[in-house]
């Protein structure tokens, strides 16, 4: 069996504009990342989506980087698949034809049956730019999310969360790459409920 393997970032907090872009994530005053600390080539919008409520204040975030540090495996992303559940997102997993394919972000023992695919034509120049994440105004819980990409299509997970008549009345938050930017990466932090929180990483657009 394998250890539990973590890292503490010592790094200082700043209340940040929504839009800016810092090359290290300021995640209060101490975060313990698995299994790595974020290379610092990789960019972090909206680092306040990260709250520190009494409830995620002491768990991990867990690091997934599907693209490469320098987007070096990008273009070979064929889709992305969410597992769901009762309580939201329990899984997310990028499938890439060749090269890197890491580890699922969240769970891995659940339901095929749960599980939802976007397709994208990352060999066409298919990249996702940002997604909208929901969370529920009572328990400020993470109930889903949309990805839209760079050619304006977009999939909601759950797919049932775009027909809820409540969806209006929920928290949302928009993390996007920016310009400049490309999406490689996610962070998140999971309980065995499913996904608390979750985040992007980005890195430098190549001309």
């Amino acid at each position: 069996m394998q250890a539990l393997k973590l890292v503490i970032l010592s790094i200082s907090y700043e209340d940040l504009d929504p839009t800016e872009v810092v090359n290290k994530p300021g995640l209060s005053d101490t975060s313990l990342w698995y299994s790595e600390i974020p290379d610092p080539c990789l960019l972090f919008p909206r680092v306040e989506s990260f709250r520190t409520s009494e409830s995620k204040q002491d768990l991990p975030i867990n690091l997934y980087i599907f693209g490469g540090d320098h987007r070096e495996y990008l273009n070979n992303v064929l889709w992305i698949s969410v597992w769901t559940g009762h309580n939201g997102i329990l899984g997310l997993e990028v499938v890439s034809q060749i090269g890197h394919n890491p580890d699922r972000l969240g769970h891995h023992l659940v339901l095929n049956d749960n599980k939802t695919e976007m397709e994208l034509y990352g060999p066409g120049g298919e990249h996702v730019i940002s997604l909208d994440v929901f969370y529920t105004k009572t328990t400020d819980w993470l109930t889903g999310f949309e990805f839209r990409t760079d050619r304006d299509r977009t999939q909601m997970f759950p797919p049932s969360l775009s027909s809820d008549p409540s969806l209006g009345d929920w928290n949302r938050r928009t993390l996007s790459s920016g310009p400049g930017l490309v999406l490689v990466g996610f962070c998140a932090m999971t309980t065995q409920r499913g996904f608390n929180e979750i985040g992007i990483f980005c890195a430098e657009s190549v001309v």
